[in-house]
């Protein structure tokens, strides 16, 4: 008697179970380890505010105009799907507020791991490096994007 006992419930909530997932009750999470659907490029930021850059060589430092302030955003880019994806590192802005501020072009070369520009990054290839701007000193809350210089790319920012 026991043992039907427990087939029964055991049954019904294999039943019930198999009705909640059916029916869009019971849903799985969204995996994020998931191949996207289709090709992407995916960049990655993280930006720090300086009020001075060393040289790659340490012997100099370069301070931003009055009011201004440096940021040094380390991006890394990855593509998932395109053949080839030519990087051109100016072609990524930092917008606040509805505007758009373009790398500081002069010093880009002064940090030891500037981002190259004018890159091929190939299906699978993944390419970090910094990136320098200098705004004024009161922004906040500012996100990175890129502009391609060539082609139609679905770009992810995470």
């Amino acid at each position: 008697m026991t043992n039907l006992f427990v087939f029964s419930v055991l049954l019904i909530s294999v039943l019930f179970l198999a009705g909640c997932a059916s029916s869009g009750i019971l849903k799985s999470s969204p995996d994020r380890n998931k191949l996207p659907e289709g090709p992407e490029i995916v960049v990655t930021s993280n930006a720090t505010e300086v009020s001075s850059l060393t040289w790659y060589t340490g012997t100099r430092l370069d301070y931003p105009s009055d009011g201004n302030t440096y940021v040094v955003v380390n991006v890394k880019i990855e593509n998932h799907g395109y053949e080839t994806f030519r990087l051109w590192s100016p072609g990524f802005r930092l917008i606040h507020n509805g505007l758009a501020y373009s790398p500081e072009a002069s010093n880009q070369f002064l940090l030891k791991d500037t981002l190259p520009s004018n890159t091929d990054i190939l299906d699978g290839g993944l390419l970090s490096g910094n990136i320098v701007f200098e705004v004024p000193s009161n922004l906040s809350g500012y996100d990175i994007r890129y502009s391609a210089e060539q082609g139609d790319y679905n770009i992810v920012y995470r």
